[in-house]
């Protein structure tokens, strides 16, 4: 059985598929040896970049604490600073 129909002013034919056979449906069963070569590169590939991620976010995590760390520091300097500040502007002046 063949349908016609028109496109772009011209007639085209069509084929009918047979029966019992469909288009894309049904997975295949049998997979070549690429296939399971390209699968477990692409298992390495994410796994490398799973590596990755983690490496980057204990970075992260490292540096989250260190600017944690020269903060604290940073506040004991100033308020070390400012002691001495304090006392040298409470001495009396005797040069005068």
């Amino acid at each position: 059985m063949l349908f016609f129909y028109a496109v772009d002013e011209g007639i085209q034919e069509e084929l009918v598929r047979p029966t019992g056979r469909r288009k894309g449906t049904g997975k295949k069963t049998v997979e070549s040896s690429s296939d399971l070569e390209l699968k477990d590169d692409f298992k390495e590939m994410n796994r490398r970049l799973q590596d990755i991620r983690d490496l980057g976010h204990q970075r992260y995590e490292i540096m989250k604490e260190r600017v944690a760390e020269t903060k604290k520091f940073n506040e004991m300097q100033e308020a070390r600073q400012m002691e001495k500040d304090i006392e040298f502007l409470s001495k009396p002046i005797d040069h005068l």
